[in-house]
């Protein structure tokens, strides 16, 4: 994980337009010494953390992660984490990547940007989570991955996902910030087409969601 982070910031370093996200495990290092780590990583090129709670069997908040949250809000860099069904806690019953375990973090963390992966296609079964967390925090952002491609082989579903996007706001959608997933996930040129042609939504609004978040 470390040499991933390592080289994930070097190649920032050689190509600026690229986002480099490192990932971070609280069984391998937590509190301050884990807050510590992403600062000498921010210091190389990290631009966010990138949270696998259904690998690494945690979830978001989990408090072993807080001092990283308060090091990361201070530095206004944002946390994106994958979220949805899967996975079950033995000790909590709930998904390790479940939704509403970030509402402490956003309670805590007024000024934190989480962005939640899959999410805005309620991703197996988490809708009512997102929407609830949408209601009520301006510093919560879903992404499309896993969305758009549904899209392309069911058209049907873009009317309700237009839908979405606006009951959440286009200012809280981010395009595809997870790296293509699946195998019929890899055109992303197909992706931003999609995109541009949902119904509902202004123009504004999925150039919004497709650069200006």
């Amino acid at each position: 994980m470390d040499h991933n982070n390592a080289w994930a910031c070097w190649v920032g370093q050689q190509h600026p337009e690229l986002v480099p996200f490192i990932m971070v495990d609280p069984r391998l290092m937590s509190g301050q010494a884990l807050a510590s780590y992403v600062q000498n990583r921010y210091e190389e090129g990290a631009r966010g953390v990138k949270l696998l709670a259904i690998q690494t069997q945690h979830h978001g908040d989990d408090e072993r992660l807080f001092a990283m949250y308060e090091y990361m809000q201070s530095i206004n860099m944002p946390l994106f984490a994958m979220s949805g069904a899967g996975a079950v806690s033995p000790v909590t019953a709930d998904s390790w990547g479940r939704p509403l375990r970030f509402a402490k973090v956003l309670d805590t963390f007024p000024r934190l940007k989480v962005v939640l992966a899959h999410a805005l296609g309620g991703y197996n079964g988490s809708l009512g989570d997102a929407l609830y967390l949408a209601d009520r925090y301006e510093h919560i952002y879903y992404d499309t991955t896993v969305v758009t491609p549904k899209v392309a082989e069911r058209p049907e579903l873009a009317m309700k996902l237009a839908q979405l996007i606006r009951r959440v706001g286009a200012e809280h959608c981010c395009f595809g910030t997870n790296f293509p997933l699946h195998e019929f996930n890899h055109d992303r040129k197909r992706d931003i087409e999609i995109t541009l042609g949902l119904p509902l939504l202004t123009d504004h609004e999925k150039w919004t969601i497709l650069s200006h978040n």
